[in-house]
């Protein structure tokens, strides 16, 4: 029997959607879960990343990421009420109340567990009042009093342990699920996680909407090839529009145009901490793997894309209803030069090769100093922005934007006709 260790902390959104499914999760894979109670803001300072998150994130992003818990919790219809007003509560003495009655009272673990997230993020009561805490685990089926009073210096040195071991071990944040050295991070690589524990993943919503004649039927694809995490959504992408009779419409843009106009870092992957920029190395490889997408880092990473996306900007149809073959055609083949191939998809030998293997015209490398062709890239980036993108690859059905390869499974749901909400 294989076992998940749930590193988690009440104050996390992600953490609480994927408390609410890791037991069914591990009751279908017949695995065992053990709970691992962490400090995030601990794990946060041993790994150098701001402890406050939420305040380093622009407005944009914010946004989005508020939408995408809700949407999460909607799909799996799960309660959740987000920002909780006032603030978050400290979280440390609901955490040390968990060892106290893990070691004490196994049994009772999950409900305490259940209730002290459904308090934080459902109910928005404050469970770092140590009056509130009493209550909620006297809720929950467990003396309060006789747990509070349970915890002591081996208790709180228990709960730093604990942070520590989810540090060395990898973790940059909740939830972090192990099972022995793989980590798996997020409720929205549950899926894979119950792969690997050799399962068949329920995708969130799945069989929920009847599909009509009235559903979306086009998937717009906002894209860059200097991102790795763009082209493996460019497989899966086409393989959803494939299954589903979608069509999509490629959107190229610059993604350091983009970056430069939010004020963020123009290579964000390099402001990572070394936990977090070792899992993303890996994640990118379970998903090429997933998809059977042919895959390489770059080496020359960051690549530069700028002509080639300025000719994928020219080939794109006045009309949305238009023709993209031919873009898609192209950008394809940058796609596979740079993630397959290695190579540099701005040299004129690289573009030269990706048009021919399109079909398409060698002239074309000529017009991507054509003025009206640089306006053209510019443009679509600003209305890319405009639209709500802060990174790729971003998708749209109808007016909502889905933002990561990994939420693909939400856009097919919004394909069979589920609305998504906003934040």
């Amino acid at each position: 029997m294989k076992t998940v260790e749930f590193f988690f902390d009440y104050t996390c959104p992600y953490a609480y959607l994927a408390s609410t499914q890791i037991e069914a999760l591990c009751a279908r894979t017949k695995s065992a879960l053990v709970w691992r109670p962490m400090l995030l803001g601990g794990l946060f300072r041993s790994i150098g990343t701001a402890t406050n998150l939420a305040a380093t994130l622009h407005p944009t992003k914010a946004r989005m990421l508020v939408a995408d818990q809700r949407r999460w919790a909607d799909l799996w219809g799960v309660p959740l009420s987000v920002p909780r007003p006032g603030g978050y509560a400290r979280s440390v003495e609901a955490l040390r109340a968990t060892l106290v009655v893990l070691a004490r009272q196994p049994a009772a673990a999950s409900a305490v567990i259940h209730h002290l997230y459904r308090a934080h993020w459902v109910t928005h009561r404050d469970i770092g009042d140590p009056a509130i805490l009493r209550t909620v685990l006297d809720e929950a089926g467990v003396d309060g009093s006789m747990v509070i009073a349970g915890i002591d210096q081996r208790t709180k040195a228990a709960l730093q342990s604990s942070t520590d071991e989810a540090a060395r071990r990898g973790a940059f944040g909740a939830p972090a699920m192990f099972v022995g050295d793989e980590l798996y991070f997020g409720q929205d690589r549950l899926a894979m996680l119950e792969r690997a524990l050799g399962g068949e993943p329920i995708e969130p919503g799945a069989g929920r909407f009847v599909r009509t004649d009235s559903r979306p039927s086009t998937i717009e694809f906002f894209y860059d090839p200097s991102s790795p995490f763009a082209y493996l959504g460019s497989y899966g992408v086409k393989a959803l529009a494939a299954r589903s009779g979608a069509r999509i419409i490629w959107r190229p843009i610059l993604l350091g145009g983009l970056f430069k106009a939010l004020g963020g870092p123009t290579v964000p992957l390099e402001t990572f901490s070394e936990n977090k920029q070792r899992f993303v190395t890996e994640d990118l490889e379970r998903w090429a793997r997933l998809w059977g997408a042919p895959y390489r880092w770059n080496s020359q990473f960051p690549v530069r894309t700028l002509r080639a996306q300025r000719i994928a900007a020219a080939l794109c149809p006045v009309e949305d209803g238009g023709d993209f073959g031919p873009v898609e055609r192209f950008s394809t083949e940058v796609f596979r030069s740079v993630w397959e191939r290695d190579e540099d998809p701005d040299a004129d030998e690289t573009l030269a090769r990706c048009l021919r293997a399109s079909e398409l015209d060698r002239a074309l490398i000529d017009r991507a100093s054509d003025p009206a062709v640089k306006q053209s890239l510019i443009d679509r980036t600003q209305s890319a922005m405009d639209a709500g993108a802060f990174g790729v690859p971003t998708f749209r059905v109808g007016d909502a934007l889905f933002w990561g390869q990994d939420r693909l499974s939400l856009v097919e749901r919004a394909l069979e006709g589920w609305n998504p909400p906003s934040a």
